[in-house]
């Protein structure tokens, strides 16, 4: 359940940065506006072919819908203070 919340909470985020309505987004994606309620409130989970849609739209990667972080980013932020520079270049 935890990937639908993210998932939702970006495409909600992602959005709202855009300053388009819900109902303007679930037109241009091209799926029913109460499925985009449900994603966005995490009652649904994402579909493959909607993440790639949404990642179209926003033009972000599918990564980034699903709330996934790069593994140098990670890395800061659960040990910042073991984390040489050498494993960050890598």
């Amino acid at each position: 359940m935890r990937i639908c919340i993210i998932s939702g909470d970006r495409i909600k985020k992602l959005r709202e940065a855009r300053g388009i309505s819900q109902i303007e987004l679930a037109d241009r994606i091209g799926i029913n506006n109460s499925v985009l309620s449900r994603i966005g409130s995490g009652k649904r989970p994402v579909e493959d072919t909607e993440i790639n849609a949404f990642a179209d739209f926003f033009e972000v990667s599918g990564d980034n819908i699903l709330g996934r972080r790069t593994k140098k980013l990670l890395l800061r932020q659960t040990c910042p203070f073991m984390v040489d520079q050498k494993i960050l270049s890598s």
